[in-house]
C-alpha cells in the first residue's frame, strides 16, 4: 500500500491542489453549474460530501445569495476543525466527522457536492457511495459530480506525468512533485475508475444527466475515458 503523506497536513495540502491546473479549473466550473442550477432557489441545503474544509461549499455560498444550510461530511478530523470556522454566507453548518458511507442522510438537500470524493471510493463500495447521493437529495436535487476518469494504473500515471509537466516551473514549492507521484501510485485511497463505469453506476440507479464539461487534457493525448470531468445528475 502506498501513504499520500500530505494528507496528514491540511494546509500543504491545500496548497499543493490549488498549484494543479485540473483541479482549479474544475473547482470553478463546478461551483458554476452548482450556482446555474441552484439560482432559481430562495434557500438552498447543500451536502458536501467528502469535504475537507468545506471550501468549495464557503466558495458556493459566496457566489450565491447564500446558503440556508451546509451538511460538510468528512472522515478527516483536522480538516472539519477548520470547516467549523467558516462563517461567510451559510446560515447554519452541520459538521459530521464520519466516514460517508456509515452517514445517514434524509432526503433534505437540494445539492450535493461530490468534488474528487468518489475515488477514494474502494470500487467494490462505490455503488454504496451512488445510493448515499440518491439518500441525500431532494426529488428535484441535484449532484455535481467532478472526477477525473482513469480506467487503469498506466493511464493513471500518464495522466499524472503530463499533469507534472503543465505546472510551470516557478510555480513548484518543495513536495509537490513527490505528492502528485504517491498520488499516481496509491493503492489506498485513490481508486479511479473509467468514465464508462461510473456513467453506467448513475443510470442504473435511474440519475439523469442534465450536463457535463470536459476539463483537462484540453488536448488529444488521451481517449475519452481519460479526463477530468465535471456532470450535474437529478
Amino acid at each position: 500500500m502506498n501513504t499520500i503523506k500530505v494528507y496528514k497536513e491540511v494546509e500543504k495540502y491545500e496548497k499543493f491542489q490549488y498549484l494543479r491546473p485540473d483541479y482549479v479549473k474544475a473547482i470553478s466550473v463546478s461551483l458554476d453549474l452548482a450556482k446555474k442550477y441552484t439560482e432559481n432557489l430562495s434557500q438552498i441545503i447543500v451536502s458536501d460530501f467528502c469535504c475537507w474544509t468545506g471550501s468549495n461549499t464557503r466558495k458556493l455560498a459566496e457566489k450565491t445569495h447564500g446558503i440556508e444550510k451546509a451538511i460538510l461530511i468528512d472522515i478527516n478530523s483536522k480538516f472539519l476543525e477548520l470547516a467549523e470556522l467558516s462563517g461567510s454566507k451559510i446560515k447554519k453548518i452541520e459538521i459530521i466527522n464520519k466516514d460517508i458511507l456509515e452517514t445517514n442522510l434524509w432526503w433534505e438537500s437540494d445539492l450535493v457536492l461530490s468534488i474528487f470524493a468518489y475515488h477514494h471510493i474502494t470500487n467494490n463500495d462505490k455503488i454504496k457511495y451512488v445510493m448515499k447521493i440518491k439518500e441525500a437529495l431532494k426529488k428535484n436535487g441535484v449532484v455535481i459530480l467532478t472526477e477525473i476518469y482513469l480506467p487503469n494504473k498506466e493511464s493513471c500515471t500518464k495522466y499524472y506525468n503530463k499533469l507534472i509537466n503543465e505546472i510551470p516551473k516557478d510555480k513548484f514549492i518543495p513536495g509537490l512533485e513527490e505528492f502528485l507521484n504517491q498520488t499516481a501510485e496509491s493503492d489506498d485511497f485513490e481508486f479511479k475508475v473509467s468514465k464508462k463505469f461510473a456513467d453506467n453506476q448513475f443510470k442504473e440507479n435511474n440519475f439523469i444527466k442534465l450536463e457535463e464539461v470536459k476539463i483537462r487534457p484540453l488536448d488529444n493525448t488521451f481517449e475519452y475515458d481519460i479526463w477530468t470531468f465535471v456532470q450535474v445528475y437529478k
